[in-house]
């Protein structure tokens, strides 16, 4: 990129936007991107934008960005839609405009774009978000308790443990903080007052891996306010109140006084923002924290029409002109500098004989494929353009390529006046400058990048797994007594020893008291959504029976599996060739990083398709987590071999979607691409089945009309099945017809559990996607009250940037008159409906229409939840969602933000009804899914019942029902190795009776971490084991108290009992050791027993009984320390 910006720095538009007080003006955002980038390039200083929307400023920044790297760019993000009362939000905004805050106060050289509303936000003093940065640093004393204060006035959210930036969590003596300015959370461990270390440590692992000496921790809101404007914006308030109108005095109340409630609790969020005004007469705005040496604010209306996309009535044209120029005129009042800094400009506004134009325009087509490049070049050469083009990954090949076609070509490091010149250079997206024609990736291969790999500022949360996340009032499953509700931990004592148990309640009001040092036998309940399962009884016989008929229901699914495993692997299939250069080219061709859920995917299927055997395997992840790449790579790998590979999709639109990702992945390997399906000519369809015939086509894409008698594909080797549980039941049987003998990859968007993996080898193997792709952008998620204002905005907003919208309503009856009410609200929309209940030929059709961007706004049901990928469509508004469970609006919500848009949810709950308890408490989820935002991902337990029921058949998900997901597949992995002859090898480390006590006191750890403690603990089964465990709660919770320390010596004693020297270890009056016959006859070990024992004869009695040694110890204060020391000696005999 540097070439080009050596070329641009020194022509006219530069140096008089240097060097002059002059206007700039561009409907181009290419064309402005690379000037602002050559005024940068060529003198460094800080250059702030304001464009007319987010969506302007965010294309602007990713072409900027793209151009200067990320590292000189800034986005600040101000969402454009009316301040109304959320119940709750996302904070990916929020984070990034933190980070933004951060860098202008530096005295890094930055370019600053925003939109107008990112220009007008209030923000605090830059003083006061200055005093609110804390800098820890080692050895320093700071006061506890203010330091928490202080965390909370900044605006962080104290939580049990932290999952993403924004949060601190305290337990005992360690403070751990994300502050937005690092990319790993903060561990800070004190003694007493004092801090002793200061560390980073993994979300994941929650461990520590590096030691620093000090750390800074900047604001986590930007709505922070000092005592002074505390106590004016509570006393303006409180006054306001005294002084409501009689006729807004009931609707107002509450409003304010919650708001007074929030601001004395310090509880800061965005609802407090509309009150901002209220606040001191100087306000600050993001201008305020660039620095002053600021150049002329570049202001343009970048894409003047972004307000009148479609024809509007002339009220409704003047009402947003009028609306357009009110927010530059306000903008003013923002700084008292701010008009001598700024110049804003309206592109249509201007007065373009004092302005600057650059010459650079967009190209008005594209080729559209490699092979219609040599035309698009072809047609600028007739009219004598000169042509550069600019490719990176691709260069070589594409050089190949204009090679074996003999076109004439020239290779530069420099613009040169050649017809023809090949550069090694990463332009984004072509343009025309001075008759010199600029072609890149995009033009060519029809490449659709997000222009700038975007680094979410609110980092990813860990995948909570919910099942072993207990809440009280959880439905649990004892493997002996069957189903019962969490109710709690409680520390009880019992025969002199203080311990900590689970309480279960059962039918009839009878409560169980579980150890928790045996959580294990216990599990979470797991099924279908909405299913409330019946409280077993104590002491009956009810709950082995229920498990005695499911395995008698299983036992046929068992030897189904059984014989059909046994089949798979006695058929012969071909044995795919491993990977050559050709297959690397074909991967390093792909222009972004794989997940490292894909690279092991690739791995597993390619693994499978070396073997002799026929692979059957399913790959299941979200739509846009990157199967079809996946499964292009396992396509190229079995056409390297000489085979054909059919794609099998269950509409049209996907199987054209697939068509187009294929077209332009294979363009540069010569592979050649079928399409069948009802919107391809039969005469083209003919031909190309004569062309399969002859083996001249590669790859044969398609809808069920791939399974018709009269398609043949002689040199079939793999078949990719795309969402195989859409197909019917005659089609599924064709399928089976033809996949006999050649391997076999299924695509999946429901989610399938990891529990099943096992069970269902005998069906197909399994790999899962479930890390999204890393520039995936995040989605802004709102939790907010119907409101026909709301949606009208939310909808003209993502219209105006050329977007599109799904409208959530899961009512068929009404569904159409929800449709005609949003054609109501906005006329020139072109809204569509669709539902289960159409003809499949319908609904492949108005999606189809959606696709293609014919379809502004899709009214639809819960059809929507997987399969299709519609980037362009970046809103997604959720009417009463209340009534959706959070696996269902995970997956819809996945929907939008799929490409380089920021992308919006709106979950809209009903103002007049009253929720039901249920509704209340899914609202509540809800809440906390908008929280927790993009980083969210649902357990796999949660989301995977419907794939579990699709596999394994409508009868088995009721057995599921009835005893839980766990103990269902428990039952039937018992069943299918009893019938294997295989035994179940049970946990080799024995659990002894000896009384030692010990809990976990409340002020070391919560409930849910107490749980969490006691599994790891029982994980461990080595000494080695015990000891990292010990390192781990240390660094996790701070020092050990001795009550923690008995439960680990416990589990010590275990780990030493289950050597095969001993027999047994118990304890009744005294402890009694029994060593094994073996080791008792062996010579030697009476002498060594007697040598090294010699000394605790006072406390010890050792004999021979049935030729075994048993070893009495007396209770008292020393026994467990006196066992220890003998089970050492034991182990190692």
């Amino acid at each position: 990129m540097n070439l080009l910006l050596e070329n641009l720095k020194n022509t006219i538009e530069v140096k008089k936007l240097l060097n002059s007080d002059n206007n700039l003006y561009s409907n181009n955002p290419v064309s402005f991107a690379f000037l602002v980038s050559s005024v940068f390039y060529k003198s460094p200083k800080n250059i702030a934008i304001i464009t007319s929307s987010l969506y302007s400023a965010q294309t602007l920044y990713e072409h900027i960005s793209g151009i200067i790297g990320e590292e000189n760019c800034l986005l600040y993000p101000v969402d454009e839609i009316f301040h109304q009362t959320n119940i709750s939000y996302s904070k990916e905004m929020l984070a990034q405009r933190l980070f933004v805050m951060d860098k202008c106060l530096s005295n890094e050289k930055k370019v600053l774009i925003m939109g107008v509303d990112g220009a007008k936000r209030f923000l605090p003093n830059p003083s006061i978000y200055q005093k609110y940065t804390l800098h820890l640093k080692k050895d320093e004393h700071y006061n506890f308790n203010d330091l928490t204060s202080i965390l909370i006035n900044m605006g962080f959210l104290r939580t049990n443990k932290i999952d993403q930036t924004l949060q601190f969590a305290l337990r005992g003596d360690i403070l751990d903080i994300f502050p937005v300015n690092s990319n790993n959370p903060v561990r800070i461990e004190f003694f007493d007052d004092q801090i002793e270390s200061i560390r980073y440590f993994s979300i994941e692992s929650q461990t520590s891996f590096q030691e620093i000496n000090d750390i800074k921790i900047f604001p986590a809101s930007d709505l922070i306010l000092d005592e002074i404007n505390l106590s004016t914006l509570n006393n303006k308030l409180t006054e306001d109140l005294k002084h409501l109108p009689s006729e807004y005095k009931d609707s107002l109340k509450n409003t304010i006084t919650n708001i007074i409630n929030k601001i004395n609790n310090k509880d800061f969020d965005e609802n407090l923002y509309p009150y901002f005004h209220l606040l001191e007469k100087e306000k600050y705005s993001i201008l305020s924290y660039f620095k002053h040496d600021t150049d002329k604010i570049i202001g343009l209306n970048i894409g003047a029409d972004d307000y009148i996309t479609k024809p509007f009535n002339l009220l409704e044209l003047i009402a947003r002109v009028k609306s357009n120029l009110r927010r530059y005129v306000t903008l003013g009042n923002y700084d008292n500098n701010f008009n001598k800094d700024i110049n804003i400009i309206n592109a249509s506004l201007i007065n373009h004989n004092n302005s600057y134009y650059l010459d650079l325009l967009p190209l008005p087509f594209r080729a559209n494929g490699v092979l219609n490049s040599l035309t698009l070049i072809n047609e600028y050469q007739k009219n004598d353009y000169k042509i550069v083009i600019c490719l990176d990954d691709n260069y070589e090949k594409y050089r190949l390529f204009l090679s074996e076609n003999n076109i004439y070509y020239l290779e530069r490091n420099s613009l040169t006046n050649d017809s023809l010149i090949l550069i090694k250079e990463d332009l984004k997206e072509g343009f025309i400058f001075n008759k010199t024609v600029f072609i890149s990736k995009k033009e060519i291969f029809n490449y659709k990048p997000n222009l700038s790999s975007y680094t979410s500022r609110y980092k990813k949360a860990t995948i909570i797994n919910s099942f072993e996340e207990l809440k009280l009032n959880d439905y649990v499953v004892h493997e002996e007594n069957g189903i019962g509700q969490y109710q709690g931990l409680v520390t009880l004592n019992a025969n002199n020893q203080t311990s900590d148990y689970l309480k279960i309640l059962y039918a009839n009001n009878q409560y169980l008291y579980i150890p928790l040092e045996k959580f294990s036998r216990i599990r979470k309940y797991v099924s279908s959504e909405g299913s409330v399962p019946r409280l077993s009884r104590l002491g009956g016989k009810d709950w082995s029976n229920v498990k005695e008929k499911i395995k008698e229901k299983v036992s046929f699914l068992a030897d189904r599996l059984i014989s059909l495993y046994a089949e798979r692997e006695m058929t012969p299939g071909f044995a795919f060739k491993e990977d050559d250069e050709f297959q690397k080219e074909f991967e390093d061709a792909f222009c972004y990083p794989l997940t490292r859920d894909q690279i092991k995917a690739v791995a597993e299927i390619k693994a499978d398709m070396e073997k002799p055997h026929p692979m059957d395997r399913l790959l299941c992840g979200d739509v846009g987590f990157g199967k079809t790449e996946v499964a292009f790579r396992a396509a190229f790998k079995a056409i390297l071999s000489n085979k054909q590979v059919a794609l099998l999709c269950p509409t049209t639109i996907l199987a054209k979607q697939h068509y187009d990702v294929a077209t332009s992945r294979f363009a540069l390997f010569g592979i050649k691409i079928a399409l069948f399906s009802r919107f391809v000519s039969s005469k083209q369809q003919n031909e190309y089945i004569k062309e399969i015939q002859e083996n001249k086509i590669h790859l044969i894409i398609g809808t069920h009309r791939l399974l018709s008698k009269d398609i043949n594909i002689p040199s079939l080797g793999l078949l990719i099945v795309d969402e195989e549980q859409r197909f019917g039941v005659e089609h599924k049987e064709r399928i089976k017809e033809i996949s006999k003998n050649i391997d076999v990859l299924t695509l999946s968007a429901t989610p399938i559990p990891r529990t099943l993996q096992m069970s269902l080898l005998g069906i197909r193997n399994l790999s899962q996607l479930q890390t999204p792709p890393a520039s995936r952008m995040p989605v802004q998620t709102y939790v907010t009250s119907y409101s026909e204002r709301l949606i009208k905005e939310v909808i003209a907003r993502e219209l105006s940037r050329k977007g599109q919208v799904y409208y959530l309503y899961n009512n068929v009856s009404n569904i159409t008159s929800k449709a005609n009410q949003i054609k109501k609200l906005l006329p020139s929309a072109r809204v569509g409906v669709v539902h289960a209940k159409m003809d499949k030929e319908d609904i492949d059709t108005i999606m189809t229409e959606f696709y293609t961007n014919n379809i502004d706004v899709l009214v639809c049901t819960s059809i929507v939840e997987s399969g299709l990928d519609v980037p362009n469509a970046n809103t997604l508004i959720v009417e009463n969602a209340d009534r959706f469970g959070l696996a269902q609006l995970y997956q819809i919500k996945g929907r939008v933000g799929r490409s380089s848009r920021v992308a919006y949810a709106y979950l809209l709950s009903s103002q007049q009804k009253e929720l039901s308890e249920i509704a209340q408490e899914r609202l509540q989820a809800i809440k906390e899914f908008a929280e927790l935002g993009s980083g969210y991902k649902i357990a796999q337990k949660d989301l995977s019942l419907r794939g579990a029921g699709d596999i394994l058949g409508p009868q088995q998900s009721g057995f599921i029902d009835t005893v839980g997901m766990d103990m269902y597949m428990n039952i039937l992995l018992e069943t299918i190795n009893e019938k294997k002859g295989i035994k179940t090898v049970q946990n080799n480390i024995k659990t002894t009776n000896i009384k030692i006590g010990g809990y976990i006191p409340t002020n070391y750890a919560l409930d849910v971490d107490k749980i969490q403690i006691y599994q790891e603990i029982e994980d461990c089964s080595t000494l080695t084991s015990i000891e990292l465990l010990k390192r781990k709660l240390k660094d996790i919770y701070g020092r050990i108290p001795k009550e923690v320390e008995k439960i680990i010596l416990k589990r010590k004693i275990d780990i030493l009992a289950s050597n095969k020297n001993i027999d047994s270890l118990y304890e009744d009056t005294n402890i009694v050791l029994t060593l094994t016959k073996e080791i008792s006859c062996q010579n030697g070990v009476a002498n060594n027993l007697a040598k090294k024992l010699s000394f605790m004869q006072e406390e010890i009695y050792i004999r021979v009984i049935d030729k075994k040694f048993v070893i009495k110890i007396k209770n008292n204060k020393q026994s467990v320390h006196n066992l220890l020391y003998i089970l050492d000696v034991v182990n190692n005999l």
